[in-house]
């Protein structure tokens, strides 16, 4: 096809060169061609930025017209101290964020930056974005007080809590303090405060006069930080009567073994309105350990124990106690601690269970002085140079009750007493075994060694035996049927079973009443002389040869009777050794009764026996000589014949608190065994570490039991020994209030 005449335009003239563009335009098909062009968009179209902040936003670009290339975005018109770096849209990508960057310098207020958008060979294209330039927060902190108000008495304190509120990027410390009228002391903790609260203490002086006074708060935040002020409205009242206390010990002196302990009571007495704990605590040399039962006392006495370490060297240690109360002054007492060396033994050693070990123990050498005595691993030994003297000693605690036993024999019986005290030695052991054979409403009796328990057929038939001794031991087990119309008790059966050493909590083969190793008793026949018109009742035991014991037989009530019939152990089924032991104890008529009268025997082979009671015991006089520190009660009466070989004053006071007892002994070997016998609670006062809250309380109802004792066999040792032979017993008994 042949192209088209163009006309040539004339020379120099305009509508020629308009045609000619116009011609040079066209395509050979006849169309216009698209042109190459871009488009922007500003998102969010405003923005804010905070003053040594940035922020961004997002410009869109749109290509047209077949134009792909890269776009370059630029921000115009800036305000001073604030820049938007050019960002470079690659081709491909439609959008490109922006960041505004506005400096501390940069003033406040809102400004339109213009966004340009140019690429290559097409027209740039403009937005408009509003930019807000924020003043930046400035660094500071709030301060409030809690309470703003406050009311103490002249003499005391009170306190308030500064909070305090930091922002502006504040997060330092805050220096406080305190601008306060004269009578008033204002203090900070802490007084640089990095958190959000200090707590703030008003001391008024005891001279403060009564009113209303201001204490100004200042918190200082540091350079470029506003200070901040607060008040406190403080309202000074009369002093408020605050009491005291004062400390005193008894003893205030101790002497203590080393190695061993001893105890002084620290009697605190409080003036009104205080009615405070008081928080005890000591200052002891080297070697000596104190501590107190209870340390914070709410009560009037405490126990301070000092525990002197093994090699302390002898000699006197002040020890400080200290008494502390809130709002008082403190109060301190000085405890003098005379050190002694430990004996090196002697010829008398008392053998404590650990089960009833003693938390003190004193000897005697004849009528000399109480002096304590420390042990080893319950071992306890002391020498009687005199031919007879005595040991006290404690058991118990302070939750159950204390208990004070004092023997006083000869140096035979003292070292027959104290050896025999716990033959086996060590704790004792807990051993069970099913008793079986019983019908209702059978019973069962089971001793083993020492220990012993009952079984029945309506409880079950498993019995738990405790404090079993160590060693060999024999089971000895009887059956008793009662008979519920009359109540009558007969034994039925009897069992043995010899040389056991049973293991700690171990079960032992059943003890079968209806086995073949289970034996018919014999029946004796046991007859009472010098009953008058007393009413008496049976009681048997067996003991074998190693020392076990079970009480197998009771009356079921006393009787005037003469002639009682008693169940024994057959020939056939005893060991060289055993005994039996029977005996009757009489009481007059009336409730509670006079006095009461008790004969025994101990023999071996099954036989009858005469039974002879002693005469009525002779009237005992009890009182009490001595009621501070502690009670110390006395008993006198004349001595019978008949019990003539060992005395027993036994003193219970059953308080509201922890019970205290006091068991005063003495043999013939100690006492003689004629005229007149006098038992005394001993003075223990002046003894090392002895503790008067063991003692008997003064003005609390006392019951009061003595007991005479005589017996037929050889030996003086204390109690009845276990052999053949018989033996009475007298009992005196009533109450006083010492």
């Amino acid at each position: 096809m042949r192209s088209p005449t163009v006309p040539r335009p004339r020379r120099g003239g305009l509508a020629g060169v308009v045609l000619l563009a116009l011609a040079c335009s066209g395509n050979d098909n006849g169309t216009n061609p698209q042109t190459p062009a871009i488009d922007i968009a500003v998102s969010p179209p405003s923005l804010s930025v905070t003053q040594g902040a940035s922020g961004t936003f997002s410009v869109a670009v749109t290509r047209s017209g077949g134009f792909a290339d890269a776009v370059t975005l630029a921000a115009e018109g800036l305000p001073a101290s604030v820049t938007i770096p050019n960002v470079t849209v690659a081709a491909g990508q439609t959008s490109g964020t922006m960041t505004v960057s506005a400096g501390a310098a940069a003033a406040g207020g809102t400004s339109t930056v213009t966004i340009r958008a140019t690429g290559n060979g097409v027209t740039a294209k403009t937005a408009p974005l509003s930019l807000t330039i924020q003043a930046a927060a400035q660094p500071a902190f709030a301060m409030a007080l809690n309470p703003a108000t406050l009311t103490v008495a002249a003499g005391s304190s009170g306190t308030s809590t500064v909070n305090l509120t930091r922002s502006g990027g504040f997060t330092g410390a805050v220096a406080l303090t305190a601008t306060a009228p004269q009578g008033l002391t204002a203090t900070f903790n802490p007084a640089s405060a990095t958190g959000a609260q200090s707590t703030l203490t008003v001391a008024a002086a005891a001279s403060a006069a009564a009113g209303n006074y201001t204490v100004t708060v200042t918190g200082a935040g540091g350079t470029g930080i506003t200070n901040q002020t607060a008040t406190l409205t403080v309202t000074v009242t009369a002093p408020t009567p605050t009491g005291s206390f004062t400390l005193a010990l008894n003893p205030a002196t101790v002497s203590v073994q080393a190695g061993g302990s001893g105890t002084s009571t620290v009697n605190i007495t409080r003036t009104a309105p205080f009615t405070g704990a008081v928080a005890l605590t000591a200052t002891a040399p080297a070697g000596l350990t104190v501590t107190f039962n209870p340390a914070s006392a709410t009560g009037a006495q405490s126990t301070a124990t000092v525990a002197v370490a093994a090699g302390t060297a002898a000699g006197n240690y002040p020890v400080t106690i200290t008494g502390a109360a809130a709002g008082l002054a403190n109060q301190t007492a000085t405890l003098t601690v005379g050190v002694t060396v430990p004996s090196s033994g002697g010829n008398v050693t008392f053998n404590f269970c650990a089960a009833a070990a003693p938390v003190w123990v004193a000897a005697q050498d004849g009528n000399g002085a109480w002096t304590r005595v420390t042990g080893t691993a319950n071992a306890y030994s002391f020498n009687i140079a005199s031919g007879k003297g005595g040991i006290a000693y404690v058991t118990g605690d302070a939750t159950t009750g204390f208990h004070l036993t004092v023997l006083y024999a000869a140096t035979a019986e003292l070292q027959a007493q104290g050896s025999g005290a716990c033959a086996t030695g060590g704790a004792g052991k807990t051993v069970s075994v099913n008793v079986t054979g019983l019908q209702p409403p059978d019973l069962g009796y089971v001793g083993l060694g020492s220990a012993v328990g009952t079984a029945s057929a309506a409880q079950g038939s498993l019995v738990t035996l405790r404090n079993v001794p160590q060693g060999t031991v024999d089971l000895v087990a009887a059956r008793i049927a009662i008979n519920v119309t009359d109540f009558t008790l007969t034994v039925n059966k009897l069992l043995v079973r010899r040389n056991l050493n049973p293991a700690d909590n171990s079960t032992l083969p059943p003890v079968d009443f209806g086995s073949t190793e289970a034996f018919d008793p014999a029946s004796r026949t046991v007859t009472l002389n010098n009953l008058g018109t007393d009413q008496a009742q049976l009681f048997a035991s067996y003991v074998t040869a190693n020392r076990s014991v079970v009480p197998y037989f009771i009356e079921s009530a006393a009787t005037s009777a003469a002639t009682h019939t008693v169940a024994t152990f057959p020939a056939s089924q005893q060991a060289a050794g055993d005994l039996h032991m029977v005996f009757a104890t009489a009481v007059p008529p009336g409730t509670p009764p006079a006095y009461s009268r008790t004969a025994g025997t101990l023999f071996g082979a099954s036989a009858n026996q005469t039974l002879t009671l002693g005469p009525v015991p002779a009237a005992v006089t009890v009182s009490a000589p001595s009621t501070s520190p502690y009670a110390r009660l006395r008993a006198v009466l004349t001595v019978q014949s008949e019990y003539n070989r060992f005395w027993t004053a036994s003193y219970v006071q059953p308080a509201v608190g922890a019970v205290r007892t006091a068991t005063i002994m003495a043999t013939t070997g100690y006492a003689g065994g004629g005229g007149t016998l006098t038992l005394d609670v001993p003075d223990l006062t002046g003894t090392a570490a002895w503790d008067n809250n063991w003692g008997l309380k003064a003005g609390t109802a006392t019951s009061w039991t003595f007991t005479a004792q005589g017996w037929s066999q050889s030996g003086g040792v204390a109690g009845t020994p276990f052999a053949e032979g018989t033996f009475l017993t007298g009992n005196r008994s009533g109450t006083i209030t010492p």
